[in-house]
């Protein structure tokens, strides 16, 4: 823990626990050693003879700091008794009508009676701090609140409440120490304890690099199931991209007409696909004569959002052939972005005068919803490909959705491991030469789990939070 922790418990912090704005609930949060205090000044019960005792809601008034004339809002009010409660402190939260004027108000009088206003994290990091959560599970919470799909809900919910992450670590953990150990012995105690045997040592390092190489292994798709992927729907104008769009959305988000070039910017929305959010962006069409300015620039957002996108849609209309542009459209998306998953497609092929598809593209209408389900197919195999495969509730497949600083520390872990393999496979090196990667490599997965945190790496982390979290 960092030195001036005792000074940050001795301060009782205060903060809207909630989203800012209009809601049919707001909630103020108090912790601290002053957080029942500060209650009692506040709180009026409905019952003169309930007061507070832990974890039992009550009902009553919230008023100026000691004027019980002076009312602000009818409340519940939840206290809770230091250690059970999220921080490990006094807790007492005030569920509020959510007007902004009332929770202004209600914060504002628990800092007239002396609480400090929280910081982002406060509340998370003085659980941390408390030991009741480890690092990587305060980072959960984090991942909590942004989770943008179910999947990214699922590997947090996991990790918050079974530490499954430093449940995959421990016997890592325990390797090293227990490779530590024998190296300490018989450096310390040459008389009293034989070296080790160089080839177990080895395979004992080698052991536990491939299991921190496979955990390395199935974080690697962490930013799609934190970010979600991106698909561009592309293609000349009037090929059906803004009617596709919408189809798929199953809301007319897009303008669509008759007319060539209606859409003249991108448009974006996202569709959940096997708990991950992809979002779709509908582009301006490509065409090079006769274009104006302003298209211009609609058709350079294309290919800038192309740039950006794992996947590229290219649309062409089923009543028309492959033309010269579309052939350089689709070459360009080969050579200048091979990173690019591409798939054509053959539009409205529910009109009457329509030509056979081209081999490997997929016929659509969004007018009779032809090629829809063979277009969600496709979406599901390109996640499961950019993703992973892992199952939903399957325990043997885990899916370890890692943030950047634990994705960091683990790969400084592996490179250790590397160097340790490396300094038992030379019989000229003294065997305490190893202990120079293997603390490297035990320091690495403390930082990870926060057994070994400075204060800039804990703000760091938890300056990401929101204020009240």
């Amino acid at each position: 823990m960092p030195a001036n922790n005792t000074s940050l418990f001795e301060t009782t912090i205060v903060a809207l626990a909630t989203p800012p704005g209009r809601g049919a609930i707001g909630v103020v949060r108090l912790s601290g050693p002053r957080a029942w205090a500060i209650a009692k000044q506040l709180f009026t019960p409905a019952n003169p003879q309930a007061t507070l005792s832990a974890r039992q809601a009550l009902f009553g008034t919230l008023h100026a700091p000691n004027h019980p004339v002076q009312l602000i809002d009818e409340v519940l009010v939840l206290p809770f008794k230091s250690p059970q409660s999220f921080t490990g402190e006094d807790v007492v939260e005030f569920q509020c009508h959510g007007s902004p004027t009332v929770l202004n108000a209600v914060v504002q009088a628990c800092v007239n009676c002396g609480a400090t206003p929280a910081l982002p994290g406060e509340f998370t990091q003085r659980s941390f701090l408390h030991g009741r959560l480890d690092l990587t599970q305060a980072e959960s919470v984090l991942d909590l609140i942004d989770a943008k799909g179910e999947r990214m809900m699922a590997a947090a919910t996991a990790n918050l409440h079974h530490k499954t992450l430093q449940t995959a670590l421990a016997s890592v953990c325990e390797g090293l120490i227990h490779l530590q150990a024998q190296i300490t012995a018989s450096v310390d105690f040459p008389d009293e304890v034989d070296e080790p045997q160089r080839g177990g040592l080895i395979s004992q390092a080698h052991a536990l690099s491939q299991q921190v190489t496979a955990l390395v292994a199935s974080s690697q798709h962490s930013h799609w199931v934190r970010n979600g992927l991106t698909v561009v729907l592309m293609g000349r104008p009037n090929a059906g991209k803004s009617s596709l769009f919408n189809a798929l959305l199953t809301q007319d988000r897009a303008i669509v007409t008759p007319l060539a070039g209606t859409t003249r910017d991108t448009l974006q929305e996202t569709l959940m696909v096997e708990g991950i959010p992809i979002t779709l962006v509908d582009t301006a069409g490509l065409r090079d004569e006769n274009t104006d300015v302003i298209e211009q620039l609609g058709i350079a957002r294309t290919w800038e959002a192309v740039a950006r996108a794992q996947a590229v849609w290219m649309l062409v209309s089923s009543a028309e052939n492959l033309t010269i542009d579309d052939t350089a459209a689709w070459q360009r998306l080969e050579e200048k972005f091979p990173h690019v998953a591409r798939q054509g497609l053959w539009t409205q092929v529910d009109r009457e005068a329509t030509k056979p598809s081209p081999l490997g593209w997929i016929a659509t209408s969004a007018k009779t919803g032809q090629g829809l389900p063979e277009l969600m197919e496709w979406l599901k195999a390109f996640v499961a490909k950019q993703v992973g495969q892992t199952a939903h509730g399957n325990a043997q497949q885990q899916q370890w959705v890692l943030t950047q600083r634990q994705q960091t520390c683990l790969a400084q872990c592996q490179e250790a491991l590397i160097r340790l393999e490396d300094a038992f496979s030379q019989p000229s090196l003294p065997l305490d030469f190893a202990t120079v990667p293997l603390t490297d490599a035990l320091r690495s997965l403390d930082s990870l789990l926060g057994r070994d945190t400075t204060d800039d790496m804990l703000s760091s982390v938890f300056s990401q939070f929101c204020v009240g979290k």
